[in-house]
């Protein structure tokens, strides 16, 4: 089941990081939001950086991912779960994923995932990611189609930028009071999105003082769930496409 969760996840973090749907209605500290937004337009200034997440013990899975980044176009994501390793390259538009199982059962085939498909997965990514495996669960024709294949997916995504907001998602938005991450100061900012008849969501992102975001963490009852830490910029980082996904 975890292998249909990490193809998404997989994509959704590597095409959208933690920026947010465009078009998104802001309430709150109009100033902090442009501040956010800042951090977010400043990660594409640098050569390269590196996201390390992992979620908390109280999350429903276990799971660590690493992303790294060469701007302007090429991401790399690798997911590891107990049971096998998910891994995803972009470049350009050109996506290249496998999963490679550390039991000897045959990986589950990388699903095909737009921009669309990917606001479930960024307003609660261990919600989406739980009700996704339970539906994957029931789907006995995905799973004996998927121990069918194995190696690497090759997929072009469209064209057109990343996931646009329903009319009625709307995110509220705090300023925190500094602090220090790493023995550095931080400015701190709370951001809950809510769409109208589900759960809010909430995030807090602490941004170093060269205006590069350090931390986002993902809280469920005022706790983070998962956490997302920013470094690694300017590293010598290199990212292809594997031969058979190479045009």
């Amino acid at each position: 089941m975890h292998r249909m969760l990490a193809a998404v996840l997989v994509l959704w973090v590597a095409a959208a990081a933690w920026g947010a749907p465009a078009g998104v209605a802001v309430r709150g500290d109009a100033q902090a939001w442009e501040e956010v937004a800042a951090a977010q337009a400043r990660l594409e200034t640098v050569p390269s950086y590196r996201i390390r997440a992992a979620v908390a013990r109280e999350a429903p899975i276990r799971m660590t991912m690493l992303t790294e980044v060469v701007n302007p176009d090429r991401r790399r994501v690798v997911v590891e779960l107990p049971e096998y390793t998910a891994e995803a390259i972009i470049v350009g538009r050109q996506v290249a994923s496998r999963q490679v199982s550390r039991t000897g059962q045959p990986a589950f085939p990388q699903p095909s995932v737009g921009p669309g498909d990917l606001l479930g997965a960024f307003l609660d990514p261990i919600g989406f990611a739980t009700g996704f495996l339970v539906q994957a669960a029931m789907n006995a024709m995905t799973q004996a189609v998927a121990q069918r294949r194995t190696g690497w997916r090759c997929q072009t995504l469209e064209a057109g930028g990343g996931a646009q907001a329903p009319p009625e998602l709307e995110v509220e938005v705090a300023r925190l009071p500094q602090a220090s991450l790493g023995g550095a100061p931080v400015r701190v900012y709370r951001m809950v999105w809510r769409i109208p008849g589900q759960p809010a969501s909430e995030q807090r992102l602490s941004v170093g003082a060269d205006g590069l975001p350090r931390r986002l963490e993902w809280l469920q009852d005022g706790k983070p769930m998962m956490t997302e830490e920013y470094g690694d910029f300017g590293a010598p980082i290199q990212i292809e496409l594997p031969p058979p996904c190479r045009q």
